[in-house]
């Protein structure tokens, strides 16, 4: 039997940027190793819809184009993004919600009505106005684009301190496991075939 596959695309926190350890302690290695599927990682720390991390742009859309290329074969899509675009949202929200939008459509796109998990990870609990003003706009285009959005990744480490490291913003292994039992809940009820079937989550 061919083993699944889930891309995953995303921030420092798709990466497991501070993680400490190895990369099975990032929540989507700990995600896809429950859910029996190949996991392939495309990840930028310091990556958003608008933000740009110091790599270059060549990178960037390197990066970008070889997960849109894999994402019609996987059996799942789950993107994480959106943290580093929350302070550009001050004075340049008209420009995050183009980006948005743009990127968006292109991975519906690429997915073409297949399964795919839109998300955006934020260590506390409570969202500040220009971060509930994000994840509002990012619900409202996957709704239009035929995708799914959670808020899975938002809070569900609590906000506590034990979860992070100690930048109080990336989580540690231990927060990492959260983010990978949220994520886990949110692709159940997606209902893929291909990914019903797990061990240890029966």
């Amino acid at each position: 039997m061919t083993q699944p596959q889930i891309v995953f695309y995303g921030d420092s926190i798709v990466s497991g940027y501070l993680r400490g350890g190895s990369p099975d302690t990032r929540f989507s290695s700990i995600l896809a190793n429950l859910l029996g599927a190949q996991e392939l990682n495309y990840a930028i720390d310091g990556l958003g819809y608008l933000a740009q991390p110091p790599v270059g742009p060549d990178t960037i859309e390197l990066i970008k184009e070889n997960m849109l290329k894999q994402a019609p074969k996987a059996d799942l899509l789950m993107v994480c993004l959106g943290v580093n675009d929350v302070p550009l949202m001050r004075d340049y929200a008209p420009q995050v919600f183009a980006a948005v939008h743009e990127q968006l459509t292109q991975i519906a796109e690429a997915r073409n009505g297949q399964p795919t998990l839109i998300s955006m990870y934020y260590p506390g609990t409570q969202l500040g106005e220009r971060s509930l003003a994000l994840v509002d706009y990012l619900e409202q285009q996957c709704q239009e684009l035929g995708l799914t959005f959670t808020r899975a990744l938002i809070g569900a480490t609590g906000g506590l301190p034990q979860f992070h490291h100690n930048d109080r913003i990336h989580p540690n292994p231990a927060g990492h496991a959260l983010l990978a039992q949220a994520a886990l809940a949110a692709v159940r009820e997606l209902h893929v075939p291909a990914l019903q079937g797990t061990t240890e989550d029966r």
